[in-house]
């Protein structure tokens, strides 16, 4: 069952849309739970989720520009320096949350209960992912104030 819609995915994607490594990273729990009949290997896939989106937001500060840039100039192509550090911030806030909340699915995987699990990546996790980016708008706000009220050198 879940073959399908990996399959489909990795049939349509585009050549740099990102979505190889979610894939493969699907395909190896896929394969796991194939190989093994151990289907508990489903488990892990916010950890590989997880991993795949810390790694690919850890590459672009190592690599700029950083991934919250990236998106930030689909809205404002020129973005000003001050923009540009603060986007290098937002992504390192991201890269940290991508750890904790792997962390945690992981402790939840391993605990093996599954009611806690699902409560946890299933609706928790997307309530933090909800509240980083509403307090991270809040302080975009500010930011882009306080841009504006300081006379350009």
């Amino acid at each position: 069952m879940l073959c399908v819609p990996l399959l489909l995915r990795l049939l349509w994607r585009r050549k740099g849309d990102g979505a190889l490594l979610p894939a493969l990273s699907m395909a190896v729990i896929v394969a796991v739970v194939w190989l093994t009949g151990w289907s508990g290997a489903v488990l892990y896939q916010p950890v590989a989720v997880n991993a795949v989106l810390f790694s690919t937001f850890w590459v672009s500060l190592r690599r700029p520009p950083s991934m919250i840039e990236r998106f930030a100039r689909l809205q404002e192509p020129d973005l000003p320096p001050e923009a540009v550090v603060y986007c290098a911030k937002v992504t390192r806030v991201w890269c940290g949350f991508f750890v904790l909340n792997g962390v945690l699915s992981l402790f939840t995987a391993l605990y093996g209960d599954l009611a806690l699990w699902t409560l946890y990546n299933g609706l928790i996790s997307y309530g933090l992912i909800g509240l980083l980016f509403g307090v991270e708008w809040l302080v975009r706000l500010r930011f882009k104030r306080r841009l504006k009220q300081e006379p350009n050198s």
